[in-house]
């Protein structure tokens, strides 16, 4: 009976680390999301501007602003798969914990 309430109270802290860890990753997500509105918006405008302009360096600004869009699209679904993990690794706590 004691191993019993120690594994509870255990699986309780864990559970409320899980939980804490869950708020920052979809905090971390909501960010990303604001961040990457902005990129999207800034990689197109750079592609018009290297498409109406002759100027290389027009061309590796359009290039840079792509590839700083494609890391943060990529941040974002990483941030994502985070939260993914973090809510079935908290689903898993709740189901084990004794009422």
């Amino acid at each position: 009976m004691a191993s019993t309430r120690w594994k509870q109270r255990r699986i309780r802290r864990r559970l409320i680390g899980v939980h804490s860890e869950l708020k920052k990753a979809r905090a971390a997500v909501a960010i990303a999301e604001e961040q990457l509105v902005s990129f999207v918006d800034e990689a197109e405008e750079a592609r018009l501007r290297s498409l109406v302009s002759d100027n290389t360096a027009d061309e590796r600004n359009s290039s840079a602003a792509t590839r700083h869009r494609e890391l943060m699209e990529r941040a974002l679904e990483s941030a994502r798969r985070r939260v993914q993990g973090l809510e079935m690794a908290e689903r898993d706590l709740l189901a084990q914990i004794e009422v």
